[in-house]
């Protein structure tokens, strides 16, 4: 049983987050009859992503459709009184360019906070949202605070796919919505992205970000917003408010208590609260618990195969020399699960910095042409007629030899930042014979195949969004075509 002071209610907001986020754990988003200060759920806004990428097919299906199994799985756990509302974005207006005024304005209350009652009648308010636009995720994350009380806890919860390419303030968000909600607690999963952008919204208010490959994750991350025990479990980026490529003087910032580092001549070691924390170069890069759950209910003794079902085939396996065998599982495209098991039984259970790199990645600088360079000061030769919009990127030819994605901020490229470079021959391509050249430059591919007469190969990048899709006619040279992220599967 938990009992919580009504002093809590009125403390002031200097409080370190640690000691902050510790009194008030059984007033917060912590749903839990058993640990709650609240007679039913705290008030909850729902803020739904309904951006054009949402249409993209990867997740066993569009992730519009998952993402909506997941909302309805949520709405259909909570009781009939609890009060929820729903902000969506990205369903009114188109995401091309010269729409981007319009569509960063597109955020919809479309259901007001208020009792459930109907399950099926409070899913039909997005049920039917068809994606279109772009992402204003910061204005939506404030309209859906503003339905919330100030004086009492509530919960925000985020579904979301991406970035927000609206140039969201989310440090300016962070700081009023902490004054004006102290009480407000909002967690974030991303789907299919990295959930670095949320990372200190959801800090601040003590609550988290992850990650989320499918439908099924996308529905344990939002149980975990609800459960107690499994929201301050070890997930996809740290574990209680401590994230892999924190800072050592962020961490002591935030925790007093944290340890002064203990190092050898790599690696730097710190126990704290039951887990090993390791940093190298004052980075944390891997946490150990001692007997760990993860957000996703996986735990010492489970086996291997339950650690599949929820996260997938694993991206590496080998046999160690004590005989068992070290399984990585991805999240999002830094971190991994490091999963030890002997006999198919888990022994033991790492988050870290651990993925293996591709063979192939994309330069901070080639050919005179740097990352962060805005277009239109780069050196004679950039193809900007011919500029074409994939995804969140315009991509542009340089007669240097490179392919310059740059991030869709802007109606004209050329007043757009140089995000990646990817490199060609002069003649702006590259061929390759067969299938064994194409590996030798690129890696291991994704994905081979034959599709009519020609054979094909998909390799990937270090950026989500892109991957390499080479493809020729047996015995002819290779033609290479760069296109936006989708499943390999869909070749």
């Amino acid at each position: 049983m938990c009992s919580i002071s009504t002093a809590v209610d009125n403390l002031p907001w200097g409080l370190t987050m640690h000691t902050r986020t510790a009194m008030l754990l059984c007033s917060t988003i912590v749903f839990l009859s058993g640990c709650s200060a609240f007679q039913s759920d705290p008030p909850t806004m729902l803020v739904f992503d309904a951006s054009s990428s949402m249409l993209i097919n990867d997740a066993d299906g569009l992730r519009i459709n998952a993402a909506k199994a997941a909302a309805r799985n949520l709405i259909e756990s909570l009781p009939e009184d609890s009060e929820l509302g729903i902000v969506a974005y990205g369903q009114s207006v188109g995401d091309s360019p010269n729409e981007k005024g319009l569509s960063c304005e597109d955020v919809s209350l479309v259901r007001t906070l208020q009792p459930i009652d109907n399950a099926a009648v409070t899913y039909n308010t997005i049920g039917g949202i068809t994606p279109r636009g772009w992402t204003p995720l910061a204005k939506a994350i404030e309209k859906a605070a503003n339905q919330l009380p100030t004086d009492s806890a509530a919960s925000i919860i985020v579904l979301s796919d991406g970035v927000d390419t609206c140039d969201g303030d989310f440090a300016a968000l962070t700081n009023s919505i902490t004054h004006s909600h102290p009480q407000l607690r909002i967690d974030a999963v991303t789907f299919k992205e990295d959930a670095q952008h949320l990372e200190a919204i959801t800090a601040a208010t003590g609550g988290i970000s992850v990650t989320a490959e499918n439908q099924q994750q996308l529905t344990q991350r939002l149980k975990a917003f609800r459960d107690e025990e499994l929201h301050k479990s070890l997930n996809g980026n740290g574990i209680d408010g401590i994230n892999l490529g924190d800072n050592i003087d962020e961490i002591q910032q935030n925790n007093p208590d944290f340890p002064d580092l203990t190092c050898n001549e790599t690696t730097c070691t710190v126990t704290f609260k039951k887990s090993d924390f390791i940093f190298q170069d004052g980075s944390l890069q891997a946490i150990e618990p001692n007997d760990p759950t993860t957000i996703d209910g996986i735990v010492i003794g489970d086996s291997i195969d339950k650690a599949i079902e929820a996260w997938g085939e694993p991206m590496e396996q080998r046999e160690l020399d004590d005989g068992t065998t070290e399984y990585l599982f991805p999240v999002g495209d830094e971190n991994a699960w490091k999963v030890i098991a002997s006999d198919k039984k888990i022994t033991s259970i790492t988050l870290c910095r651990c993925q293996p790199q591709h063979a192939f990645n994309a330069a901070q600088e080639t050919n005179g042409i740097a990352v962060g360079t805005t277009l239109k000061d780069l050196p004679s030769g950039l193809d900007a007629k011919n500029a074409t919009t994939m995804g969140n990127y315009y991509a542009v030819n340089h007669s240097n030899g490179v392919l310059i994605f740059a991030e869709n901020t802007d109606n004209d490229p050329l007043n757009t930042k140089v995000s990646y470079l990817l490199p060609f021959n002069k003649d702006g391509e590259l061929r390759f014979n067969n299938r064994q050249e194409a590996d030798a430059y690129f890696g291991q591919p994704e994905k081979y195949g034959v599709n009519a007469d020609k054979e094909f190969a998909v390799y990937p990048t270090n950026n989500p969004e892109l991957f390499y899709a080479v493809q020729w006619a047996p015995g002819q040279e290779g033609q290479q075509e760069i296109l936006p992220l989708k499943s390999a599967s869909d070749y």
